[in-house]
């Protein structure tokens, strides 16, 4: 009797270690990309009031591709009425000057690696308020939004209004206008607008294309985008 337990204990055993034995697992899970972190920004301060000429600082992100530096007037950061600016800097850059007249602003960055982009960072909330602005040498001037007439827009009459976002610190705006993409003939070309619109007569049917850049004392922006306009019989 004590024979046959001792065969069954140990046979008993034998099946609780066999079936406790898990085989190797022969490959890898698929491994996940890490979380990318927004770079933090560092300047301007948490409701800080600045002078026109503003430094916008972030620290510098490890693996960063390049920078994505958007500054809007509130915190939703809407397209074609809070965006001011959206600018993609070199991954060597961790300062943007720009030159903003007085009011309140949001700011918020984000990185793009090769394993893709980050978060926004949180929007910073700063101000500008100066009487006596300085000389920003060197700050970016936006390229102004587009308005009016849409994107390939079709219209008819020989009187055309173009009609565009204010720039911060532009002065004045230069509107080109010509038959061709590359604007290498120009149909009107006027440096001199200090208005956000301008009223072109005399149009024909045909394709047109337009284009508009801000200026100030110092500075000029790059050109906005070319929109087409094509003029109906």
């Amino acid at each position: 009797m004590k024979t046959t337990l001792a065969k069954l204990t140990g046979i008993v055993m034998l099946c609780l270690v066999t079936s406790c034995h898990k085989e190797p697992q022969t490959g890898l899970p698929g491994a996940q990309a890490p979380l990318l972190l927004p770079p933090a920004i560092t300047y301007p301060l948490p409701n800080s009031v600045n002078g026109n000429c503003v430094p916008i600082q972030w620290q510098a992100a490890e693996g960063a591709a390049h920078y994505t530096l958007q500054i809007a007037t509130d915190s939703v950061f809407a397209f074609g009425s809070s965006v001011i600016l959206q600018t993609t800097l070199p991954a060597n850059e961790n300062q943007h000057l720009l030159n903003l007249p007085n009011g309140g602003y949001w700011c918020r960055i984000n990185m793009a690696a090769q394993t893709g982009s980050s978060p926004w960072s949180a929007a910073m909330a700063f101000s500008v308020y100066t009487t006596t602005p300085e000389n920003c040498t060197g700050a970016q001037l936006i390229s102004p939004q587009l308005l009016l007439p849409q994107a390939n827009a079709q219209l008819s009459g020989t009187t055309q209004t173009f009609t565009w976002l204010a720039v911060p610190a532009a002065l004045q705006y230069r509107l080109q206008i010509s038959g061709s993409q590359d604007f290498s003939e120009l149909l009107y070309n006027n440096a001199s607008i200090s208005l956000t619109f301008r009223t072109v007569q005399n149009f024909v049917p045909g394709m047109y294309f337009w284009r508009v850049m801000a200026t100030n004392n110092i500075e000029q922006s790059n050109w906005s985008e070319t929109r087409l306009l094509t003029i109906l019989p």
